[in-house]
């Protein structure tokens, strides 16, 4: 401080300042976003290290007085200065290395950085940070999926408590949160077989982790448990099965069989009808092989084998089953192999007969009525009554099947009860005709017969119709019309599967009437979807709907425009490097494709200065535009920015105004002996408009007498300054 002796009250201040690190403000980018960079961690390798100062700066320093280094390997790097001088950004040339420990140094020398007004720093500069690991467990595991092959398409994932393979590949997928971005990440699950298996980052960012697990021979009954290490709750569980055969009709070692039996084995769970052949289901007699017919009834899991012709009396027929698998693929642990004696003689049925029934399962019981419906290609069971002619035989009888919608008739033959019964039971397969009306007639008495109706197969039609070229909201209603009533009890997330790029999507289900299925989504943008309905889905006949697959893409969300006011009504557009008031309100407009129908969804912007970054709001406020606003800063005379989610090339810049005030007049206050010919100045921080450089805001007055001096106001080609 300079003072006069005379007058003390007369002093001058000059104050030196030198530039300081801000801690606060020195950031560098960690895989969880922007942090201070002093003894941070996971700080991705490719991040730039941003140092703030308390004064403006010269430079932006040289590899002498401003470092980076991995213990005593130097990294080279680019050294920018900011807009507003108080910032020096260093990009690394290369990435940083992996897990390692960072140094920052600036020294304390003549050679050192400086302000503008050539002052060093006030101290050394001086701290370190850790970067990420070269691979990063994810933050958290949402989904867990099993695949039975390398396509992981949702279409064939497999369901909880789904039956597969004993032996082979089990292709895991889980789903969560990236913690690295930047970096092709892996996780590790539990198997219940006792092993761990690691699971890869398909692509950096994807946060999809998949593996492989080859495996052999598994238990029968195996309970497979897949489950991520870091989230147990994310699991999946699979049952195995290992399918096993019954004989049922003629018992195995059983003795006096009908010479016109068929031969009936019941399998536990459902066959893949494709392995239910004449080279895995034969008869023998004596070495040779019989020529029959070989019917899989998928309703009942029941295989029928048929002889072409009546079976030779007093003989034993042995008959073979093997390599039959189940619709996984797994085979029968063992052959089946069964034998068994043909009765000596038998005494056919003679008319008249007592009755001709049909019946809807083989407990004879609930009998169905004439014209009574039925589904196509379904199995009903026949029961004749006669007068039994031959006490000690067990002996047989023939129905006729003819439809009135084609020529077409078969027979099929009913085996007594037992001896002396005078009943005999068959199964029948009714024709796989729509809207049919199926009579059955007994060949020993034609006078008998039963007539039953066909339904009608139920179908399905799909809005929005299939295409992956159809574009659908990320919470698109589809809806399935059918032509038949759904037995609601078949709707489940297990009947009616909705995916997406991610896997398995958000969806709810409900029957809204009975004939229209719908399911709303929450998709994610720009992903493959799939639709499936499954035949598990049911009319109220108990009819299957067709399986079903739809192929869609979700809309992708995409800014068309970004604008930037200074009204709330949006019509006065701020331009490029627009200058602005420190706090000022400033109004954003995004328009982007409306991704969600009917609901208001929310966009964001990013202002980037300075300070650390912050997100500004927008809301929709009609489809497809979206609105928000933001106060300025109080940055003088800094370049702030503003950037549209995921378009940083419509990215928008303004200038900072300084706060207008005076700075400084002359003459001083209170100052004496001033020239006759010396005439006031004033000095502003910003331009002076034009109209306000009045009389009315520029005066000179004489004290003696208050009267004002004319004179003529001037304004210095800056603007700044207003001279009398």
């Amino acid at each position: 401080t300079f003072s006069v002796d005379l007058e003390p009250a007369n002093a001058a201040t000059l104050t030196v300042t030198f530039p300081t690190l801000v801690p606060g403000e020195t950031l560098v980018n960690s895989t969880s976003g922007q942090v201070v960079a002093s003894n941070a961690s996971n700080v991705r390798i490719d991040s730039p290290i941003t140092l703030a100062f308390s004064d403006t700066l010269l430079d932006g320093g040289n590899l002498a007085n401003l470092t980076v280094s991995s213990g005593a390997v130097s990294i080279a790097g680019t050294r920018t200065l900011s807009a507003d001088k108080r910032k020096i950004i260093f990009q690394p040339d290369s990435t940083l290395p992996y897990s390692s420990k960072i140094t920052v140094n600036a020294v304390y020398a003549a050679n050192g950085l400086k302000s503008l007004q050539g002052n060093p720093l006030y101290r050394v500069v001086n701290f370190t940070f850790n970067t990420q690991a070269s691979q990063t467990q994810p933050l958290s595991i949402a989904q867990l999926n099993l695949f039975p092959d390398a396509s992981y398409s949702p279409v064939t994932a497999y369901l909880s408590n789904e039956d597969f393979l004993r032996s082979g590949n089990m292709y895991v997928e889980a789903r969560g949160a990236d913690a690295a971005p930047n970096t092709i990440d892996f996780t590790m699950v539990n198997i219940s077989t006792g092993v761990s298996l690691r699971l890869d980052e398909t692509t950096a960012s994807s946060g999809v982790y998949r593996g492989v697990y080859n495996y052999s021979n598994l238990a029968n009954g195996l309970v497979f448990i897949v489950a991520s290490t870091i989230n147990p709750a994310a699991s999946q569980t699979l049952l195995l099965s290992i399918p096993s055969l019954t004989p049922q009709t003629p018992a195995s070692g059983s003795s006096d069989v009908s010479i016109n039996t068929f031969i009936d084995i019941k399998a536990d769970e459902a066959l893949d009808a494709t392995t239910v052949n004449s080279g895995n289901v034969k008869l023998f007699k004596g070495g040779a092989e019989v020529a029959g017919t070989i019917t899989y009834r998928a309703g009942e899991q029941e295989i029928e084998f048929v002889p072409a012709s009546a079976l030779a009396t007093s003989t034993v027929y042995v008959y073979r089953i093997s390599n039959v698998k189940d619709i996984v693929g797994n085979s029968i642990s063992n052959d089946l192999i069964v034998s068994f004696t043909t009765q000596n003689s038998t005494v056919p049925l003679t008319p008249p007969i007592t009755h001709l029934k049909v019946f809807s399962d083989n407990t004879y019981i609930p009998e169905l009525a004439d014209l009574a419906s039925v589904a196509p290609g379904s199995q009903v069971f026949i029961e004749i009554k006669g007068t039994d002619l031959s006490a000690g035989t067990i002996d047989a009888t023939q129905v006729r099947q003819s439809s009135n919608l084609s020529a077409g008739t078969s027979v099929t033959t009913l085996i007594e009860t037992g001896p002396n019964t005078g009943i005999f039971h068959g199964t029948l397969t009714v024709f796989n005709e729509e809207g049919a009306q199926i009579t059955i007639t007994s060949v020993t008495d034609i006078a008998k017969f039963v007539r039953l109706t066909t339904y009608s197969q139920p179908t399905i039609s799909l809005s929005p119709a299939s295409g992956t070229s159809t574009i659908v909201y990320l919470n698109q209603t589809f809806t399935v019309n059918t032509s038949k009533d759904v037995t609601a009890a078949t709707l489940s997330t297990s009947t009616i599967r909705l995916s997406d790029s991610f896997g398995l999507a958000s969806y709810s289900i409900s029957l809204p009437n009975p004939r229209e299925i719908r399911i709303v989504s929450d998709l994610h943008p720009d992903s493959l979807t799939v639709l499936r309905i499954t035949s598990d889905v049911k009319d109220t006949d108990g009819l299957a709907f067709p399986d079903t697959v739809a192929h869609y893409t979700s809309i992708n969300p995409v800014i068309t425009s970004f604008g930037v006011y200074s009204d709330a009504a949006h019509t006065l557009s701020l331009g490029n490097n627009a200058e602005v008031e420190s706090n000022q309100t400033v109004y954003l407009v995004i328009d982007r494709s409306d991704a969600k129908f009917g609901a208001t969804e929310y966009a964001t912007a990013t202002l980037n200065s300075s300070l650390p970054d912050s997100s500004i709001l927008l809301t929709e406020t009609s489809a497809g535009r979206f609105a928000g606003s933001f106060s300025t800063p109080a940055l003088s005379n800094e370049i702030i920015e503003l950037v549209p989610e995921n378009r940083i090339d419509l990215a928008r810049t303004l200038k900072v105004l300084p706060a207008f005030t005076l700075l400084s007049f002359s003459p001083a206050s209170g100052a004496i002996t001033i020239p006759a010919d010396v005439w006031p100045t004033w000095n502003f921080s910003r331009p002076v408009r034009s109209s306000d450089v009045t009389t009315a805001n520029f005066t000179l007055k004489k004290v003696s007498d208050n009267s004002t001096v004319p004179g003529t106001l001037s304004v210095s080609p800056t603007g700044k300054q207003v001279r009398f």
